[in-house]
């Protein structure tokens, strides 16, 4: 079973519940940290470094894409997509070192959805936009 049927039938379950039992208990307000700020690399020639990805490819897209797949789209007013433009701009090397400024955006939207977020599947789903990302560039 792969990672986004396990994280779909997880999802579904937690829904038909009701529940977030079995779910990482939620910071109290005074707990919060926000997420942290993202690192750009602004050396003269980060441009030549990291190419931009072609439209409709990239770590952001991938992302995207596997977020869809178990009901969760980018809306008019969230900050997903800047962020999948991000990641694509700045390809899966930046996604790498800038997992938790991912992650912060990622937490951030389920709070305002009112979704659950666990860190360790928002990890896992990164990788594997990271990796889906690198498969399509080569072919």
């Amino acid at each position: 079973m792969s990672i986004e049927e396990n994280l779909y039938d997880w999802i579904m379950e937690a829904r038909r519940r009701g529940t977030t039992e079995g779910m990482p208990p939620k910071p109290a307000a005074e707990e919060y940290v926000p997420a942290p700020q993202p690192v750009y690399d602004d050396t003269p020639n980060a441009a030549a470094l990291h190419p931009p990805a072609p439209p409709g490819k990239g770590p952001g897209t991938e992302l995207k894409k596997l977020l869809s797949r178990i009901g969760i789209r980018a809306t008019e007013n969230c900050a997903c997509n800047s962020m999948a433009q991000r990641m694509d701009i700045h390809g899966p090397e930046w996604c790498e070192k800038n997992t938790s400024t991912i992650l912060g955006v990622m937490r951030d939207e389920a709070g305002k959805r009112g979704l659950p977020f666990v860190e360790i599947i928002g990890k896992q789903l990164i990788r594997l936009a990271i990796r889906r990302a690198r498969r399509k560039s080569k072919q």
